[in-house]
């Protein structure tokens, strides 16, 4: 449709029909009703008369008409607050770049069935007999955005074409989902009393079409839109030789019921066998990126931040070249994010099992996970992880979040997106705990999924026995205690720090092992460290042991790193009295 002036102080209501009967009974009504618009606007009235293709007459009345905003009215009305179009072009302006309101609507669900629908908004009003009855979904303060919007009424500030492809049972959904993927906001407008009475309950939200044969509209409106309504998700593979494991890692991702996946692996091999097991993947399948590194590593931690970087999705999972995601991994994650309509959510984690290097189960891998999918604070969260110094949240391969949660600033201040940051701090070996505490930080909800959706494999090539990181595991540990109580994070009192400093030498004593002669100078020199702080946390010199971490951190970072303000204002009076910072790397003492 070609783009054309529209008047923005012009208001089209269109009274969709069954017959010309019904519309001269409904703008008698509207007459009576005496309708109020905004000074010096003008309203006109179209009828828009049921056809075999209602969407080409929408499209007709549309082309035809030079209003910015246009109002659709379906259900035949039994009463009008003479308040709704000033009430309907006022919630416009609330929030920005909002194109589609109406009074009721739902997130829409993955599988494109809207009357499986399970958050509802707004409110509905219906006459039944002599009674107003309400159908009330939860409070849409001011304003609410929505994935979906009934049908009764909702208004446009924006012209896009009608889908005639689609049936009618799911015009709206197909409207709902093109003003989305071009940007603009689906919602649902606050009223404080019902703007609207229908005459009957028949166009309820949730309430199946009885004809039409929903179920091959349905199936239609998959084929054309499952894109448009499931969320991009990017799957990243950082994969290192091993190209057995890495065929099943991608075939695992292959499988997801989740079709709107894009997969991005980074080669990071000394030789090309992985690059020639991906070769014929890429001919059939186009939503696959191959970025082979010419077999000079990155090392593992470029090589994931340079996928993260390069992918496209708003929901990010990475996948180890070694695991696997079974099935309904992505799906079933999904259904909890897009559910969330007041994005409340900032990670989803499951169950995951153990697998051996033959891909046979071993056992289910879970230091703790509830009997039952549960929702939990991500402060709470955050304090459980330090409190226990373990990572129960699960590895890369396990946890589901958003892109934007892992955004920061360079030092020429673009953006860009890092995992194993934490509070601007770069880990060593983690690469997952302090992603997931930077992550938690904000206070918003993560989830616990109980089934088992992922296989972590265990096999004796993997980084987890290499010396080095058995070396670091505690060191890094640590830091994301100090990190926290400068950071004010997680943390409540002085107490609680000390407490995580008593629990790490626990936790050390059981990756720390023995200096031999085998060792290199560079682990002798980290034991040697753990050692040192171990005995100063004994001695209950809690100030000595925040000194001695942030020593180690300030060792292996750059001179800009975010701490090193702190350390220079903090020179006189030692390490352990914070103090504020343009970083906001601390606060006063506690």
């Amino acid at each position: 449709m070609a783009k054309k002036s529209l008047d923005e102080r012009k208001i089209l209501l269109m009274l969709v029909c069954k017959n010309k009967d019904e519309f001269q009974a409904q703008s008698q009504f509207l007459d009576k009703a005496q309708l109020r618009i905004p000074d010096g606007w003008t309203l006109q009235a179209a009828p828009i008369i049921k056809s075999k293709n209602l969407a080409a007459a929408l499209n007709n009345v549309q082309k035809n008409s030079d209003a910015k905003y246009k109002i659709y009215l379906t259900a035949p009305a039994v009463w009008i607050d003479p308040m709704i179009i000033i009430n309907t072009v006022n919630a416009f302006f609330i929030e920005p770049k909002t194109a589609m309101i109406g009074l009721f609507g739902s997130e829409m669900p993955i599988d494109g069935d809207y009357t499986q629908a399970k958050n509802f908004y707004g409110m509905y009003c219906y006459q039944d007999g002599n009674t107003t009855r309400v159908s009330q979904g939860k409070d849409a303060l001011y304003f609410q955005k929505t994935h979906m919007l009934d049908g009764g009424y909702f208004a446009t500030s924006e012209d896009l074409p009608w889908d005639e492809k689609v049936g009618e049972d799911f015009l709206i959904a197909a409207q709902c989902c093109n003003f989305r993927s071009r940007g603009y906001v689906v919602g649902v407008a606050h009223q404080e009393n019902q703007w609207i009475v229908y005459a009957n309950d028949e166009k309820i939200y949730n309430a199946k079409p009885a004809e039409n044969n929903y179920a091959k509209q349905l199936e239609q409106f998959r084929n054309l839109y499952t894109k448009k309504f499931q969320p991009l998700v990017s799957v990243l593979i950082p994969s290192y030789n091993q190209p057995k494991f890495c065929q099943e890692a991608l075939d695992s991702i292959l499988a997801q019921s989740y079709k709107n996946i894009e997969i991005l692996i980074g080669d990071d091999s000394t030789n090309t066998d992985v690059k020639n097991m991906v070769k014929p993947y890429l001919k059939k399948y186009p939503n696959i990126k191959f970025f082979y590194h010419e077999g000079k590593s990155y090392g593992a931690g470029k090589n994931m931040m340079s996928l993260l970087n390069a992918c496209s999705g708003e929901y990010v999972n990475f996948l180890l070249h070694d695991d696997l995601f079974y099935p309904e991994k992505i799906y079933k994650m999904m259904e909890y994010y897009v559910r969330d309509l007041e994005d409340n959510i900032c990670l989803v984690s499951s169950a995951r099992d153990l697998i051996d290097e033959n891909s046979k189960f071993i056992k289910r891998k879970n230091p703790w996970h509830p009997h039952a999918d549960r929702i939990m604070n991500g402060i709470d969260v955050g304090r459980k992880v330090l409190f226990t110094l373990a990572n129960f949240l699960g590895e890369l391969s396990t946890i589901l979040f958003k892109k934007k949660d892992v955004a920061f600033r360079d030092n020429k201040g673009n953006k860009v997106y890092e995992i194993g940051n934490y509070c601007g701090i770069t880990g060593t070996v983690y690469g997952d705990l302090d992603t997931w505490l930077q992550i938690l930080k904000s206070g918003k909800d993560c989830v616990f999924m109980h089934e088992c959706l992922s296989a972590f494999r265990q096999h004796a090539a993997q980084n987890t026995f290499n010396p080095r990181t058995r070396t670091h595991l505690p060191l890094d540990a640590l830091g994301f205690c100090t990190i926290s109580w400068l950071n004010n994070a997680f943390f409540r009192n002085i107490d609680e720090y000390k407490y995580c400093c008593n629990k790490w030498i626990t936790m050390s004593a059981m990756w720390l092992t023995p200096i031999t002669d085998a060792d290199t100078e560079e682990i002798k020199h980290f034991k040697n460290w753990i050692i040192n702080l171990r005995e100063i946390c004994m001695s209950g010199d809690y100030a000595k042991i925040l000194d001695g971490s942030i020593r180690f951190l300030l060792e292996r970072l750059p001179e800009n790193n975010p701490l090193m303000p702190l350390i220079k204002k903090n020179e006189r009076t030692g390490l352990w009295e914070k103090i504020n910072s343009p970083l906001e790397m601390s606060c006063e003492s506690r």
